[in-house]
């Protein structure tokens, strides 16, 4: 009687071992899988992130050439308004 009981008891824990892993397995599965989204969707994020900081690295540079023309711009106009105010005296 006790070895039946006790190849009950061992049997039961067998089954529940397995039972065990198969369900640590699955979760493991879903848990790689969800990793696996999140890790692709981290990459799409970075590449869009990356995109707009060389536009907008390109869009300062645009503007501080623009500006430079513009500085040039204002001294020349100064630098003519300086010489018309020597002809009106």
């Amino acid at each position: 009687m006790i070895k039946s009981d006790k190849h009950t008891v061992d049997d039961m824990l067998e089954a529940k071992k397995v039972e065990t892993i198969t369900s640590l397995n699955t979760k493991l599965f879903k848990v790689d899988d969800e990793l696996k989204k999140h890790l692709a969707h981290q990459k799409a994020e970075n590449s869009r992130l990356q995109q707009q900081i060389t536009q907008l690295k390109g869009d300062k540079t645009t503007i501080s050439e623009q500006l430079l023309n513009l500085d040039s711009e204002i001294k020349d106009l100064q630098t003519h308004v300086g010489h018309d105010d020597d002809h009106i005296k």
